[in-house]
């Protein structure tokens, strides 16, 4: 009857450190796939950020080309679509520049002088 209260007790060990194994197993494959989703958004959100600087840079060329540029004609991408204005603050133009990839959107303004020769850039944020 002893051997048979050692082995029951035995048992229950083992399923106890069978659970404990298999919980901290799900925890590390949920973390996991946890990284993995960030990292996909963030690279959505790159993308987004690289048609936000297309469009930045073809308003750049418009307004090099004709200092009235408003926005308006963009170009075109596969993968997103964005928006463009222009606007004048005293001596700089901001432009306003509103990249999308899915869902994801990101948004440069970028202040340049128009003054001299060439366009000289003067602030970029998000």
């Amino acid at each position: 009857m002893n051997t048979r209260k050692s082995g029951v007790a035995a048992l229950l060990v083992v399923v106890v450190l069978g659970a404990t194994a298999l919980l901290m197993t799900l925890g590390a494959t949920f973390l996991g796939l946890g990284e993995i989703d960030q990292a996909f958004t963030l690279s959505l959100g790159a993308r987004a950020r690289s048609v936000a600087e297309g469009c930045a840079e073809y308003a750049l060329e418009q307004l090099r080309e004709n200092p009235a540029y408003t926005g308006g004609d963009l170009p075109t991408f596969t993968d997103g679509s964005c928006t463009v204005s222009v606007n004048l603050d005293g001596p700089f133009h901001v432009i306003i520049s509103r990249g999308r990839h899915g869902m994801y959107y990101n948004t440069l303004n970028v202040r340049v002088d128009l003054s001299g020769e060439t366009v000289q850039l003067v602030e970029l944020s998000e």
